[in-house]
Formats: structure tokens, C-alpha cells, sequence
């Protein structure tokens, strides 16, 4: 039996195609990745919903790329959405878990000793979490709805000019550098992860569009270093949100954790910007140009 991870490969268009065709061949094959995902949720449930949620997202900002406020794609991306939430509990569970055991190394005297406790159970709530979503065929309904989206793929409105779909990647590029200044200037946990959303989706349209060359690597491994530090800083407003409402805690001890908690966001916070300042770094017209020397001219 095959005990390794499931994993979401690096899909990307291919340019010698018309666009519709390209994009309705990386689409399936996401959608065969995720279906070969869930079929671990028993033996690997914590990898396989996260590996299945990260294929959902990628397949949801492929649909963004060719269909920008998924007016003709709206249904399917509807249907996406439906079978992340489905996954949503275990996956955020373990987060959580992770989240806190992270913190460990940073807590001193008594707030370690709660932090220690409150692991244990974050641990344990994971497990059960996990075993709910497998119980209550959860994992089983998205692989229902994955495979009948992929029957359907054929008859997807797709556009089949790649200009379309450069403009489309340039749009979110401008939507996460104008969400990221908004989220920084407030310091508001919940605008970052707006932020994080566009980074997450312009990260992908970078991959999607990987034939262009080195530019789009460039960025997309900064956009990587970028989405991973937001995703920590959302993770540690979640925790502590969660042990607020978990009612695990004194009005001492919260204190303690959500002191802990904020100096971490507040160090996140200047690394956030510092990543936001090297990935707008002057190259953003180079880049256009790669895209349209590799795509621009083509059509279906």
C-alpha cells in the first residue's frame, strides 16, 4: 500500500493550445488530483483535506483567471466553495493544533504550562474533528461533487483568447498590492487575510501562466513566502478566537495568551511588510511583457 502524502501538483496552461482547451486540461487535472487525495482521507485524513482545500483553491482562482467575477462560472465555483467547507472542521482543527504548539518555544512560566494544556486539547479536538468528517461521509460527498464536475468540464464557458486571461492575471496582481497597503496600514487581522486571498490567487495565475519564463517564478516564490507569513498571522486570529469561545480558559490566562498572541502578530506584521516591499520591486512591467511575448498573440 502506498503510505505517501497525497499531493496537489503544479499544474500550468499550455501556450500551444487554444486557451479554452488549455484551461479545461489543467482543470482536470487538479480535479484528478483531488479526487486521488480524498481516497487517503481514511488512512491520512489531516494531509488529504488540506491537500484537497489547497487543489479547491487553485481550481477556484483558475476559474477567476478566465471568468474574473465568475458571472458565466458562478455555479461551479458555488459548488467548490460548498465541498471546502465540507473539509473545512478537520482541516481548521489541525491548524489550530499546529498554531499553538508553534507559540510553545516563545512562552515562558505559567503561560507555557497553559499553552502545554491547551495543545493536548487542540490536539484532541483535531482527532475528533477528523473522525467527523470521515463519519459523516463528508469526504465522500466532495469526491461526489469533484467527480461530477469533472464530467461537466467539457461544456464549461470558457474564453478562448489568452489576452483575456493576462488581463485577468494582471488584475489580482493589482487587487493584492492594493488590499495588502490597506490591510498593513489598519493592522486589522481580518483585512490581512482579504489581502492574503488576492496574493494566494495572483500566486496561482503566476503558476498557471509558468511558461512566460523566470519572472513568473521570481515572484511566485516571493508571493509564497508572502502568503505563508498572512496565513500565520490569520492562524494566530483564529486561536485565539477559538480558546476565547472554547471557554477553556480564565480572564488571566487569556490574557496571557492574547498578550503572547499579538506580540507575535505584531513581529509577522513587519515581516509582512518587508516580503510586500521585495515582491513590488520594479519588475511588475517586465513581467507584463513576458506574459504577452508568450501569450499575448495567441488564440483559440
Amino acid at each position: 500500500m502506498d503510505a505517501r502524502p497525497p499531493t496537489i501538483a503544479e499544474h500550468a496552461l499550455d501556450p500551444s493550445l487554444p486557451a479554452d482547451e488549455a484551461l479545461r486540461q489543467l482543470a482536470r487535472a487538479l480535479l484528478a488530483d483531488m479526487s486521488r487525495a480524498l481516497d487517503t482521507f481514511d488512512t491520512m485524513p489531516a494531509p488529504a483535506a488540506h491537500e484537497t482545500r489547497k487543489g479547491i483553491k487553485a481550481l477556484r482562482a483558475l476559474l477567476r483567471l478566465a471568468d474574473p467575477a465568475c458571472g458565466q462560472l458562478g455555479d461551479i465555483d458555488t459548488q467548490l466553495r460548498d465541498s471546502a467547507a465540507l473539509l473545512a472542521g478537520a482541516r481548521e482543527a489541525r491548524v489550530l493544533a499546529g498554531t499553538l504548539g508553534d507559540l510553545v518555544p516563545r512562552a515562558r512560566g505559567t503561560a507555557a504550562a497553559l499553552l502545554a494544556r491547551l495543545c493536548r486539547w487542540a490536539d484532541e479536538y483535531a482527532t475528533i474533528a477528523e473522525a467527523e468528517a470521515l463519519g459523516h461521509r463528508r469526504a465522500a460527498q466532495v469526491a461526489e461533487i469533484l467527480l461530477r464536475l469533472a464530467a461537466g468540464v467539457d461544456n464549461w464557458p470558457l474564453p478562448d483568447a489568452w489576452p483575456h486571461l493576462i488581463k485577468g492575471a494582471k488584475r489580482t496582481g493589482r487587487r493584492a498590492r492594493q488590499r495588502l497597503a490597506k490591510g498593513l496600514a489598519s493592522g486589522d487581522a481580518e483585512e490581512l487575510h482579504a489581502a492574503r486571498r488576492w496574493v494566494v490567487r495572483h500566486r496561482y495565475h503566476l503558476g498557471f501562466l509558468a511558461a512566460a519564463g523566470r519572472l513568473t517564478e521570481t515572484r511566485r516564490k516571493r508571493m509564497q513566502d508572502l502568503r505563508d507569513l498572512l496565513g500565520r498571522h490569520h492562524d494566530l486570529h483564529d486561536a485565539r478566537q477559538t480558546i476565547a469561545r472554547a471557554g477553556l480558559v480564565d480572564g488571566a490566562e487569556f490574557a496571557a495568551i492574547d498578550s503572547l498572541v499579538c506580540s507575535e502578530q505584531r513581529r509577522l506584521e513587519k515581516k509582512i511588510a518587508r516580503a510586500a516591499d521585495r515582491l513590488f520591486d520594479g519588475d511588475s512591467r517586465r513581467l507584463a511583457r513576458a506574459l504577452k511575448a508568450t501569450f499575448g498573440k495567441k488564440a483559440g
